[in-house]
């Protein structure tokens, strides 16, 4: 059953007898500050962690081959797009192959 077909009468009931989950999406600056429900679901903070960490090791002045802060930046960016799309797929793929799971039509 797809959720975009049903009325809005019907998502509220099949939510209150507990047969459909209300999906919450965040504004952007409640992302970085999760409470309640969203400290599960968000991957916010773990990101902004990894990238500072990135960042902290690729312009760590003690060394002298880093990048300048322009190429560094896009090249952090253009691999949190990358490997956020590849972790995407991996999951859909993983998600496909579970024989539990009831696939909606």
């Amino acid at each position: 059953m797809k959720i975009s077909k049903l009325s809005k009468e019907e998502v509220e009931r099949l939510q209150k007898e507990g047969k459909l989950r209300q999906i919450h999406f965040y504004p952007v600056e409640d992302v970085l500050k999760p409470r309640g429900s969203m400290e599960k679901e968000s991957v916010g903070m773990y990101l902004l962690e990894k990238l500072e960490g990135n960042f902290d090791h690729w312009s760590d002045p003690k060394y002298a081959d880093n990048p300048d802060i322009g190429s560094l930046l896009f090249h952090l960016k253009s691999n949190l797009d990358s490997e956020c799309q590849a972790a995407w797929n991996i999951f859909l793929q993983k998600l496909n192959n579970k024989p539990s799971r009831k696939k909606h039509d």
